[in-house]
């Protein structure tokens, strides 16, 4: 009898040889997709054509070498859309799945060789090798991850920003898993090749029969039409020409490695601007929606766009040009995690409560904020939290800084609604030399329902790292607020810990407070409606934002106050340091008396050589009213203390 583990081997060598469906290929570990069947269609749009710029390919150790395809989206729209402005002539990309440590090969078909070559998030420090001048570029990945590989950047050598021409975006993701059967009555299954939209013909099950042939010239694809409890599923390969859009349809899942494309028409001819949203369902209740592993190219409008509660959205990709392409508006009690956004307008919309983003990789473009924490939200909305975030690139400088959507963080806030406990933290970003943080209460042309002033408060900022310098000023300003229905609006209990810019520990005087006094009749002075903002970071042996308590380093903290009340106010800071047992075992204190509506005011604390042994030991950052830790009354203005390690 034949030893178990030989059959084993036998059988797993034969299902590695033969699995091969449709043009998804399956081998060993990685499956790559080819959405050109030629048994499918002869003809294919402009979209699903190879792109110009680049191949790609995926190794791994004893494997065959297997070719990922390369998608191509060009940015040619019209100069009054929006997307002119911005820098880079197109964008390729490559989705391949995967487990186990894979090499990935780019060659540049580009004319000019690749002189440098940068690949992004650079937290995940992966180092590509290249020969100067050469075509070709290879590195290695051991986990799912969304990347830009950026070759022949033009750096800007004020701020050390770079921006690209022609990016390739590598979306290696994790092997599929429970792929739903196409004989499922309640999955409407969509396989590899090009699919339109376009008529409204159903199989005898009721799911739509999408059209393989071009949408004729002029015609816009239609609506993918969705009932409550199906699945689409799009495979890798697939290419599926139209939208989603429905109204009090829930337990609906939106799957697959495959594009759901706005691409246009025909050919490369576009979808007139704001022509529909690519998914978008309204629910006044639960929606209980999944979206995951699917792309989402080249949309008119917002690409996801849901109004329910109790959605999840994984593993997605964005890509999109046109102005008002906003990226995710998720609904409340929602996650979102694992996704790409590379857009032309609001990245992610918090205008609901009980979010949880995580883990996301954001290229803005000109236009709109990367967080977008309201715009004339008029509802109660609080406990979001956001973190894990790479924003790879922020254009923002690119186009009119005077917009109101020019920072990273921003509000447009002239709506009713109380925002409250908001936390932002581990965020990394490159390449942005514009704006940080943009917090308006401001009414706005684009929205005419708009009543009240509305609150802001307890809102931290945590863990925030700006890799190059920025050239505009931090903004908290109180513009165009009339005809209030309350007299008291404003933001108290904003922090920000561990935020720093090009290396320097973030200091109020970096902020404009710039309100309008003849605006807000229920203050008496021009300034009260910014109060309690406070930041501060540690450092460790001289660098900002430590990793961890190095034994034998100095541990120090920076800490900038702003006082929004009308009288002069003491303040007593004190940084010290707790054993694995929550027991005080150093501290530093300074004090400082602040005066009333002041800018700001920056105390260094000189702080003390952390021990020999730091395990399970963490700092703290508390500010307290009065003038000595001994005789203050412990009452924290600016909320709770900063954490170091922030998950202790």
């Amino acid at each position: 009898m034949r030893n178990l583990a030989q059959i084993l081997f036998t059988l797993t060598l034969f299902c590695v040889a033969v699995i091969c469906f449709g043009k998804t290929t399956v081998h060993a570990s990685v499956v790559t997709y080819n959405p050109n069947d030629p048994s499918a269609q002869v003809q294919v749009p402009v979209q699903m054509t190879a792109s110009p710029n680049y191949t790609v390919s995926v190794s791994q150790s004893g494997e065959a070498v297997q070719n990922s395809f390369v998608y191509y989206s060009k940015n040619d729209r019209a100069s009054g859309d929006g997307a002119s402005a911005i820098y880079e002539d197109d964008t390729s990309w490559s989705t391949f799945s995967f487990s186990g440590p894979v090499t990935v090969t780019v060659t540049s078909l580009l004319p000019e060789g690749i002189n440098t070559c940068q690949i992004l998030p650079a937290r995940l420090g992966i180092t590509p090798t290249f020969t100067p001048g050469g075509n070709t570029v290879t590195f290695t990945i051991d986990h799912p991850a969304k990347l830009s590989v950026e070759m022949n950047g033009i750096m800007n050598q004020n701020t050390g920003a770079v921006s690209i021409k022609n990016p390739l975006l590598i979306f290696a993701d994790e092997l599929e898993q429970d792929v739903p059967s196409p004989t499922d009555p309640n999955v409407i299954y969509i396989g590899p090749g090009y699919h339109s939209a376009t008529t409204n013909n159903v199989d005898s099950l009721g799911r739509p029969i999408l059209d393989t042939t071009l949408t004729p010239a002029g015609q816009p694809s239609g609506q993918l039409h969705v009932n409550s409890g199906q699945t689409v599923y799009i495979a890798g390969g697939a290419f599926v020409h139209g939208y989603i859009n429905e109204m009090d349809k829930t337990n609906i899942t939106i799957r697959g490695r495959g594009i759901l494309s706005g691409a246009g028409y025909n050919g490369d001819l576009k979808y007139p601007h704001k022509y529909q949203h690519s998914i978008q369902f309204v629910n006044d209740g639960d929606s209980n929606l999944k979206i995951e592993g699917i792309t989402i190219s080249d949309s008119s409008w917002t690409n996801m766009r849901f109004t329910g509660n109790h959605n999840e959205v994984r593993n997605v990709n964005v890509i999109g040009w046109f102005f008002n392409t906003d990226g995710l508006l998720l609904g409340g009690n929602s996650t979102a995690e694992n996704c790409f956004f590379k857009v032309n307008d609001d990245t992610i919309k918090l205008y609901f409560s009980n979010m949880t983003i995580n883990n996301i990789v954001i290229w803005q473009e000109v236009n709109g904020a990367p967080m977008q924490l309201t715009w004339n939200v008029s509802v109660p909305t609080s406990n979001n939290h956001v973190s894990n975030v790479d924003i790879i690139r922020c254009e923002h400088i690119l186009g009119n800084m005077t917009n109101q959507t020019k920072g990273i963080f921003n509000s447009v806030h002239g709506g009713i609604g109380l925002l409250s406990n908001y936390v932002f933290e581990n965020f990394t970003i490159d390449n942005s030399d514009g704006r940080l943080f943009q917090l308006w209460f401001v009414k706005t042309s684009y929205n005419t329902n708009q009543t009240g002033g509305g609150n802001i408060k307890d809102i931290t900022f945590r863990n925030i790292k700006v890799l190059n310098s920025m050239t505009q000023p931090n903004l908290v300003n109180n513009e165009s607020l009339t005809n209030l229905d309350t007299g008291i609006y404003g933001f108290d209990r904003i922090r920000f810990e561990n935020v720093s810019v090009h290396g320097v520990p973030l200091s109020l005087s970096t902020f404009n407070f710039t309100p309008n006094s003849t605006q807000n009749p229920g203050y008496t002075t021009p300034s009260n409606f910014a109060k309690n903002f406070a930041a501060s970071s540690f450092m460790a042996g001289g660098n900002v934002n430590p990793t961890a308590l190095t034994p034998g380093q100095q541990l120090t903290a920076q800490v900038s106050l702003r006082n929004g009340t009308s009288t002069s106010q003491d303040y007593v800071v004190i940084l010290a340091l707790y054993d694995s047992s929550g027991n005080m075992v150093n501290a530093s204190q300074a004090t400082a008396t602040v005066a009333g509506y002041s800018d700001s005011q920056d105390l260094s604390l000189t702080g003390f050589t952390l021990p020999a042994d730091t395990t399970g030991m963490s700092a703290k950052i508390m500010i307290w009213t009065g003038s000595d830790a001994s005789t203050s009354p412990m009452m924290p203005p600016y909320g709770a203390p900063a954490v170091f390690p922030a998950s202790v």
